[in-house]
């Protein structure tokens, strides 16, 4: 996209913020920064307990353990995936992105 964009970027910023591969490379960020965050969330609360626990033996892992893991897994990707995609649905797309506006005297080229 480089390529195409290059050295005429003002001239085709909004054709750029408006195509389909913004709308891609935005969400692939978007998800890719909140599952980040989220997990990085998670592992401080599995922190805290274990501080919490003290010096207990841990226990082994049982089937139950594996089923709450797994939904918390399937809780923060679908989140991610949320936050990422509900800015371009159309309906709500005008909540969520930011407008340009230039005033009449300013001269863009």
């Amino acid at each position: 996209f480089s390529l195409i964009y290059r050295k005429t970027y003002c001239k085709l910023q909004l054709e750029w913020l408006t195509s389909a591969e913004c709308s891609f490379l935005g969400i692939l960020s978007t998800v890719g920064s909140q599952v980040s965050l989220f997990s990085m969330v998670g592992l401080s609360f599995v922190r805290l307990f274990v501080i919490k626990g003290g010096t207990k033996m841990p226990h082994l892992v049982t089937k139950t353990d594996k089923v709450v893991i797994s939904c918390l897994v399937l809780l923060i990707i679908s989140a991610a995936n949320a936050i990422a995609v509900i800015p371009l649905l159309p309906h709500l797309e005008d909540y969520f992105v930011n407008g340009m506006h230039y005033g009449q005297d300013i001269r863009m080229f």
